[in-house]
């Protein structure tokens, strides 16, 4: 009987040590977790979204559509205009959440009206020179206006231009 109460003790005693283990183990894992979703949101279909990724490629569908525009070729402008929209709006599809900050809602609710109006100024036969540069530049501040609201106006995004190859101010805030 006492060879029996001390194996049952010490089978016992094993699964407590077991127990906790696995549970620093889950805890460990959560805290992992939590750090790369902060990071990172999948879409339905499984793909995913590094914001810094998704933005770089909006800054050169942005900047590619500014120069376009600025040479007055709208066929061009269009297409970069869609290419844009199309990031856009995948990156709201994806509901792209990053540091806590829902992303797709504010591209939503900041920059997708301002696109629209940007497009029509580069519709068939709208092809307007002085509409188009006051557009893109309600584009620009809108982006800044973001990333005003996200605690992120050290990226400050302008027009392209021959100074700025990358549609970016890259100077420090004085």
């Amino acid at each position: 009987m006492k060879k029996l109460s001390a194996s049952l003790l010490f089978v016992t005693l094993a699964l407590v040590v077991l127990n906790i283990a696995t549970l620093r183990e889950l805890s460990r894992l959560d805290r992992h977790i939590a750090a790369l979703e902060k990071d990172v949101s999948t879409t339905k279909a499984g793909r995913t979204y590094r914001l810094a990724d998704a933005m770089a490629v909006n800054q050169r569908w942005f900047d590619k559509l500014g120069r376009a525009g600025t040479a007055q070729n709208w066929e061009l402008a269009r297409f970069y205009s869609e290419q844009l929209e199309n990031n856009v709006n995948e990156m709201i599809a994806a509901k792209v959440v990053a540091e806590g900050q829902d992303v797709g809602a504010l591209l939503n609710s900041m920059l997708v009206p301002v696109l629209q109006d940007l497009r029509k100024t580069i519709a068939p036969d709208a092809g307007a020179p002085t509409a188009f540069a006051e557009r893109f530049t309600a584009v620009v501040n809108s982006c800044n206006h973001c990333h005003d609201a996200t605690k992120r106006s050290f990226i400050k995004i302008v027009a392209p231009s021959g100074e700025s190859e990358w549609a970016q101010d890259f100077r420090a805030k004085p």
